[in-house]
Order: C-alpha cells, then structure tokens, then sequence
C-alpha cells in the first residue's frame, strides 16, 4: 500500500562470497587467539522456550531476563562487567559500558566473525553486529518507497538511510564507538578506488579523528579526552554498499573554553599541541622562545599540565599528518597554525584603565603583545587596539552619524575573549569545511548511514549554565524520540504477530519541551525577547521566567530557599537541574562587535582569515530570518561601511544561538523520524575513570537519564516475557496432561481421516444413490489453540497472556505461575516415580517368597520339568539380549561409517576451500607488499626532493656568501686606490712647497 516491502536484509550483502569477505579482514595469530577467547566466555546457554540458564554468560539481551526490572537490568550488567563483557543489547539498543582499559573486543579476527552474520542472537552483542545490520537494511531497502502519509513512518527494515544515535556521559565511550563503527564500515564495504590525493573515501573518514579531537576536545573533570561538541556524520552508501562520500555536521561547539576553563581542566588539546610539539615555523608564529605556561589562556589556575593517555607531541604529529590528508596543503596548514597562535597570543593582551577610573576607557598593559598580534593579523597596530577597546555607536535616529565610545576594562576584556572565541571558531569551521570538501558523494544520495555522536545530559554541581541548558534541551528531544521509537518498536511486534496492544503509559517529556521552545510563551522564547530589545539583562530575564512559569507549570520551579534572584529548576526526564542565569543573555547572543567585524572583513590583510571571517559573515547573514528597520537613504555608489551603521550588520537581524540552535534541533530531529533508528547507549562504571570499579548508584543515574529504564518500563507496561511457541509448548506441556493430550490428538486425527474417506466416497458414488453424510470432526488443534488451553488448564489470568502466530507473550504473573505449575509437575512425577520403584520392589520380592515355597512342595520330576522350562527361558532370554546387541553393533556401525562420510565431505570442502585461502593469503602479501613498494618508492622520491632543495638552498648560500666576499673585496681595492691617490697628493703637494 506504497510502502516497498524490504527484501531480505542480508540478502544482497551476502549474495558474494562472504569467505572473500572474511578474507579482506587478515587477521594476526595473536587476534583469532583473543576473538576466540571472547565468543568463548559469551556462548549462550538457553532452556527450551529461549530463558537464559546464567546472568553471565547468557543474557545477552536484557529483555530477556525472567524478571525484567531496573535492578535486575543493573545486576546483570555488573556482572557482564565482571567478566569484562564490553556490550549488551536492550532490545536492538546496544547497551556499551566503558571498560577502561584494552579487553581484547575488537580487533580484525572478531569483525570477520561478524561478516555474513543473519541472525541477531547467533553472536554476543557487538556493535560491528549493529554495522553489519545497518549497513544491510540501507543497501537492501527500496530508496523510492514512501510512508503512506505523514502520519504512518515507515519500517526501520524498509529504509534506505540509516541513522545511529550515540550518546552517553562524557568519558563513556561515545568518540570510541564512533571509532570502531567507522573502522568495520570502511572494512566491511567493498573496495573502492583511492582518490587523487591517494586515499579512500573510507581512508580520509578515519583520518578525520584527529582533526577534530585535536580542535574540539579538550580535559574535563570527567574525561581526558572530551568532546565538546556534537557531530554527526552522514556516509552515502551504493547499492553495493561502496562508501561514495560523507558529510560532517557539528552542532555547539563550546566556544567559552578557549578563554576560560576550571581547575583541573585544560583549553583544547591543540593549543598545548602547538605550545609543546610545532617543531617548524616557531620563530614565524613567535612561540620559539616560549613555553605553553607563558600563554594566559592555556595555564590557568589549577591547569593541568599534562592528560592520561594524551600525548601531545605524538597527537600532533597524527593531526598534522590527518590535516594533509584531508586537503590541507603546506601552506594552507601553516595558515591554520597561524590563526591558533593568534589566539593563544591574544590571551596575553591585558586591559587597564587608561587615567584613574573605569570612565577613562581602557588601554593595552604592554603594547608590544599588542603589535605582535596585529603582525600576525596583518593589520595595523593601533586599529587592533581600538577595535578592542572602543564601539562605535550612531548618535541620531538616522543612524547617519557615529562616534567613539570607550569601553572600560571589564568591556574590553569581553571584546578580546569574544575575538579568541570567534578566530578558534573560525579554524574550526575551515577544518570542517576541508574534511567535507575531502570526501565529497560522488554517487546517488539516495541511500545513507548517519552516526551522531552527541553529548550525554550534564549536571554539574559547580553550576549549570547556558551552554548545559543547551545540551539538556537537546537530550530532551532525542529522548522524546528514543521513547516513541521503543513504543513503536513494540507496537510493531505485536502488530506482525497479529495480537492487539493496551495503550502504554509512559513518562511523556512533551511538558518539558513545550517549557523550552514552545514559542512564544517558553523560556528560550523569552531569553531572545531579553536579547533583540538590547536592554535586556540576566536579571530581568530570570524576572520574567519566575513570572511566566513559577507555580504556573510542574516542570519550572523557583528556589525557595536563596538563589531565587540567579537560578531557577527545571524538572528535565533525567532529574530536576539547578540553571545559573549568570551570562545567558551574553552567551545567547554571541556578537562580536561591529568594528571587529571591520577589522576582519576590511583591514585585515592576513588573506586566508580575512576570507574565512567573509565567508562566516555572508553564511550567518543568509540565515538571518528578521530584516531590521531601513537604514537611512544613501547614494548607491557610496556604500555604508560597518562602522556607519553603528555596530549593527544590515539586511536581516541576527538569529540569536538558542534560536540558530533549536531550529537546527528540529530539522535534524525532524531528520532522524524519517530515517531508520538504532542506538548505541554508552555507560561509564565509575566517575574516577578506574578499570574494574563498578559504581551501583552512579551507573542507576545513567541507565534514567539514557532511557533503558523507560525501557524496561514500556515493556513492563505490555507483556514483559516474550516466548517463541514452539519452545514455549516444548518447555510448558508438563503442565498439563500431556499423554492424555497426545491421545487425543491422536484419535482426532484419526477419525477426521476416517471421515474424510467417507466423504470422498460418498462424493464417487452414482448420483442417485444415497450415501451417509458424517459430520467431520474437529481438525486437531494448531500450535496457537494448544498453548492457549495450556494456559486456560493451569488457569491463568487471561489479561496476563496473549497468543501470537509464532510469539507467546506473558506477564509476570502468568510466567510466575507456569514456572509454578511446571516444577509441581516435576517434583509430583519424581515421587509417583519413587512410589511406583516401592511397590514393583514389594511385588518381586512376594513373588519370589511364593515361588520358593511352591518350589518346596514340588516332585522330582516337576522339579526337573520346571528347571528344564527354566533353562529354556534362560536360553531364549540369552538369544533375545544377543540379538538386541547384534542390533545394536549394526547401527553403531552405520553411525560410525555416517561420521566417517562426514568426515571426508568435511575433508572434501577443507580441501576445495584451502587454495582459496591461499590465494587470498597471497594475494593480501601481495598487496602489502606492493603498498610497502609504494611508501618506500615515495619516501625516496620525497627524500631525494629534500636532498636537491636542500641542495640548491647550499648553493643558493654559496653562491650569496662568494658574491658578499667579492663585494667586500672590491670595495677594499676601491678603499685602497682611494689611500694611494690621497698619498700621491700629499706627496706633490709637499715636492710642490719644496
């Protein structure tokens, strides 16, 4: 009904061979040691109807447990951690929970156990598995097909883009999900051909990593190597599955870490990396002499000086080498290097007051940091000074004249850490802009695979703050849409197993939403009315919060006691958040002056940032959506510069970042719904980063606010225990009668034949003659009749059970009282069996006593006639027991030359499979060699052009040096011809007086 039914997932991915896929995979001796190490520990064991026998080694799904509740969720996961068990699925979420340290879960033997794998549940939870699937279902779906209406999505399985939801605490996992992702999409595709720089479309993806960790991660109280920034990747896939391109998107960046960080923390990793590891061009960026503590912005109070696991000479080697590979050239990346130590340098300029109070302006402590600035700028010195500490302002309604104003020093300040936010932001956005430009699609766009790895809800108890209430609203909104993804996810299991669901509560966050960003009445609403009337403080906002919303909506609360006057609570899904109004409305506009803009976008002669501030201008003001009032009429030929309109840009108003923000919130949102959805959900074990410490309380915190409890509750709020019928009749029939049953069965089937039979020749008999017309019996019940009398025998509550056509489904109670009723059974039948030994023992024990007796009162002859008939039994006995043994020794023979047929056909496709490992065993020699033919034919060639440069620069000094020897010894000759002429005069003038 205009939705393409999927094909088989696996189908195409799988129709090559999938041991040539295995085969590109080469895994080391040491790698299959350890992937055999780690399916060993997971091999699920399972009773009859699918109940896992052991927490451990067998709940690979947490819906599977026989009582699904959080501390049972929470139980089984410690244990899993116990035995260094990385990942878990809940439902088709895939629950990681960090390590800490290398347990040997990935590696190339282990991704080459999950190529070709059809079946979830036949390997323990990877998230190469969710690859695999996802990677499938894009290939394999009908790009074309459309949900019926808006109203109806489609099926996951029938979409043709593919999305993964990542999220979690800082310091879970997130970037190293991302990671191993990538790293088994790019193996797992086929092999494309390497672009003009020499690398793949899949290469350069993974070589993006560095990139942006280096720029947008930095050390946080929580994590070494935090991201701090959300990003998402969307990879176009063929119909084969090649990698044709990717896009990367990154969304809030946290632009107030370049200038200020708390103790314990540290700015990005890239301004330690360039203070610390640039070995060439120092003298050029003016940081030769220095170390990172001389930069104000890098050493902090309480700084640290270096990251666990974070080694800035060897990542800065990585990045600088990932940056050539993602279209940098040399002189593009020293730019690069040159914007960031702009920044870093002025960290250093310091602001005073320019006479005795703050009304005096403000003024350079030391000018010459500020003339090193400017030269890197390339821009005037005393321009860079008044572009920091003075605005220009109009003076009239006009807006035709302007003056000068003085900013104090606090206000010069913001202008200089507004200026370093806005250079970091700019190099950030270049980074990104090459990477896209790096791996561009070059084939249909139809199918997809997005990964977005987005910060975890965060609550800090130091303070909540703006860019929080950002992160907290986007949590909000993806949880919204992880809980309705689960709600239909469960709707669409009882939907294919023809059953009708109970309408499901659930905690809905809708409330929460519409306090946020449902305009006009919500709080991002009012905090951009506080910022488009420019008199609008953090003061009057909280004011007007208070006064819309305090005792007026259940998910806004204000302080009781203190703190009313700076903080206000809002009831998230993941707990109730404590805000700080400190800077909202400053953050929240995130302008930088007009007279910067000039000197970026007109007096700057540092070409490439000049073109990068235009290009970030003319990009924001095409997302401007309000014009502002008509600026006065001028003559078309005399345009009107930045400073004549008074600071303010002309055309549209400038969007404010919670608007900016929320609207890209809601497209991508809008994104996700109509993609197919999966999840990874990262878990941290502990806040201290220790491997093997397990933190019960905080990791309850985590599974709230992730949404696997939510889970666990929507399953509870249906039927919880989810059994395949026929297992579940294998398991369960004890419960009943069975033998009983199963005679039944047997004569309905019987009579219904016999019936049949007499139909049939009632049907062949002559028209006229009459012939009995039996009523048919009953046909013998279905599987689904069977389990549903099971159920009514042991008199279950009918609304604690529904019958599928391949799923049985059951509450608690139903499963409690099967598992009841089926160890009744078990125990009962074990004591008639005791009983029944008893009374057989009494018998023969009775028989013998008469036997004997009789044998007594016996004769002779009767003595020797029954030990004649005794004899003869014994012989029959003996020639029965040697014939079942005769039997017996023949169909162990016939076992035995079955196994060895099985053998040899085994032996058979060992040897007709053997030639084709090794030819891909040699062939993969083969192109490693060849690779490394390649590395070393270009390492030479590269080696032998640093030779000849080096070569013509000795020259090129040779040549200068004997030029600079025959310049002074001319003027020497030139000195001494001139002291001969003057001898000679003297001497004539002398002979002449004589």
């Amino acid at each position: 009904r205009g939705v393409a039914q999927p094909r088989d997932p696996f189908g195409q991915m799988l129709s090559a061979d999938t041991n040539a896929k295995r085969a590109r995979f080469k895994p080391s001796e040491k790698s299959e040691a350890a992937a055999d190490a780690f399916f060993d520990k997971l091999t699920p064991q399972l009773t009859a109807d699918g109940t896992p026998r052991s927490l451990i080694t067998s709940t690979n799904d947490l819906l599977d447990l026989s009582r699904l509740s959080v501390s049972t969720m929470l139980e089984a996961l410690e244990l899993r951690f116990r035995k260094e068990v990385a990942y878990t699925y809940t439902g088709d979420v895939v629950v990681s929970v960090n390590p800490f340290t290398d347990i040997g879960a990935t590696n190339r033997a282990i991704m080459a156990k999950y190529v070709g794998v059809t079946d979830r549940r036949a390997l323990p939870p990877h998230i190469y598995e969710l690859c695999a699937r996802t990677l499938s279902l894009a290939i394999s779906a009908d790009p074309t097909a459309e949900p019926l209406d808006e109203a109806h999505s489609m099926d996951a399985d029938a979409h043709a883009q593919q999305s993964i939801v990542i999220s979690g605490e800082s310091g879970a996992g997130k970037t190293e999900a991302v990671k191993v992702f990538l790293a088994f999409l790019v193996a797992l595709a086929p092999a494309e051909e390497a672009a003009a720089g020499g690398l793949t479309v899949g290469e350069t993806m993974l070589l993006t990593n560095p990139v942006l960790e280096a720029l947008g991660n930095a050390k946080t109280t929580r994590n070494g190597n935090s991201s701090r920034f959300g990003k998402y990747f969307n990879v176009r896939v063929s119909a084969s599955g090649r990698l044709c391109g990717a896009e990367t998107t990154t969304y809030l960046l946290e632009k107030p870490r370049v200038v200020t960080h708390a103790p314990g923390e540290r700015s990005y990793h890239v301004f330690y990396m360039l203070a610390k590891a640039l070995a060439e061009g120092r003298a050029e960026l003016h940081i030769d002499s220095k170390a990172w503590t001389d930069f104000a912005i890098l050493a902090q109070e309480g700084t640290v000086p270096s990251v666990a696991g974070w080694d800035d000479a060897a990542c800065f080697a990585e990045m600088h080498a990932a940056l050539r590979a993602v279209g940098f050239d040399e002189g593009e990346r020293a730019q690069l290097y040159r914007v960031l130590a702009l920044v870093m340098h002025l960290g250093n300029v310091e602001l005073e007051r320019a006479g005795d109070t703050d009304d005096d302006g403000a003024v350079p402590a030391a000018r010459d940091h500020v003339a090193l600035c400017a030269r890197l700028m390339e821009v005037d010195a005393a321009a860079l000074e008044a572009a920091l500490c003075e605005r220009t302002v109009v003076v009239d309604a006009s807006r035709a004249a302007t003056a000068k104003k003085k900013l104090t020093p606090p206000q010069a300040g913001a202008s200089r850490a507004a200026l370093c936010m806005h250079l970091h932001a700019l190099a950030f956005g270049w980074c990104v802009e090459k990477i896209n430009a790096s791996t561009p699609c070059s084939g249909p766009a139809d199918r997809s695979i997005g990964v977005l790895d987005i910060f975890g809800f965060e609550i800090y108890k130091s303070g909540n703050y703006f860019p929080q209430f950002c992160i907290n609203y986007a949590n909000e909104q993806l949880h919204n849409l992880f809980i309705e993804h689960c709600i239909k996810q469960e709707q669409q299991v009882y939907a294919r197993e023809g059953v009708v669901l109970q309408n499901i509560d659930y905690k809905d966050n809708t409330p929460v939403l519409e306090l946020i960003a449902k305009r006009p009445a919500c709080l991002l609403g009012l905090l951009d009315d506080a910022c488009k009337t420019g008199s609008g403080t953090d003061a009057t906002t909280l004011q007007n919060f208070h006064q819309a919303f305090a005792g007026k909506h259940e998910r806004y609360k204000k302080p009781e006691r203190g703190g009313a006057d700076r903080q206000f609570h809002v009831v998230h899904y993941a707990g109730e958040v404590t805000y700080t109004i400190d800077n909202f409305v400053k953050m929240n506009k995130d302008e930088l002056s007009a007279d910067i803009h000039a000197l970026l976008e007109e007096h700057c002669c540092f070409a490439q940032l000049k073109a990068l501030a235009v290009a970030d201008a003319e990009r924001k003001a095409e997302e401007r959506e309000q014009r502002e009032t008509t600026i006065s009429s001028r003559s078309a030929s005399k345009p009107i510069s930045r400073q004549e309109r008074g600071g303010r840009p002309s055309g549209k108003a400038k969007k404010t970042v919670a608007k900016a923000f929320s609207e890209s919130l809601d497209g991508f949102v809008a994104h996700l719904r109509r993609t197919g959805k999966s999840y990874i959900r990262c878990l941290k074990p502990n806040q201290s980063l220790t491997p093997g410490e397990w933190d019960a309380d905080f990791m309850l915190h985590q599974l709230e606010y992730s949404g696997l409890v939510e889970v666990a509750h929507v399953r509870a709020q249906t039927l919880p225990h989810h059994r395949e019928l026929q297992g579940f009749l294998g398991y369960y029939e004890i419960c009943v009668d069975t033998q009983e049953k199963r005679l039944g069965r047997r004569e309905s089937r019987l009579a219904f034949a016999k019936a049949m039979r007499l139909q049939q020749q009632a049907e062949g008999a002559s028209p006229g003659a009459a012939s009995p017309s039996p009523a048919l019996p009953p046909p013998p019940p279905t599987p689904q009749e069977r389990a549903e009398a099971l159920l009514v025998e042991i008199k279950a509550d009918p609304k604690s059970y529904l019958v599928g056509r391949k799923t049985v489904f059951l509450g608690d109670a139903a499963m409690d009282l099967l598992n009841e009723v089926r160890a009744q059974r078990v125990r009962g039948g074990a004591l008639l069996l005791e009983h029944m030994l008893v009374f057989a023992t009494r018998i023969v024990i009775r028989r013998a006593v008469m036997t004997r007796r009789k044998a007594e009162l016996m004769s002779k002859e009767e003595k020797e006639a029954a030990e004649r008939a005794r004899q003869a039994a014994l012989a029959a006995a003996e020639a029965r027991r040697k014939s079942v043994a005769a039997a017996a020794a023949a169909a162990a023979e016939r076992a035995k030359e079955e196994e060895a047929a099985r053998e040899a056909a085994a032996a058979a496709r060992e040897a007709m499979l053997a030639p084709l490992r090794e030819e891909a065993a040699r062939k993969a020699k083969e192109q490693e060699v060849a690779t490394e033919r390649s590395f070393k034919i270009k390492s030479a060639a590269a080696a032998r052009v640093a030779r000849k440069k080096a070569e013509e620069q000795e020259a090129a000094r040779k040549a200068a040096a004997e030029e600079e020897a025959r310049r002074k010894a001319a003027e020497e000759a030139e000195a001494r011809k001139k002291a001969e002429e003057e001898a000679a005069a003297r001497k004539k003038g002398c002979c002449a007086l004589l």
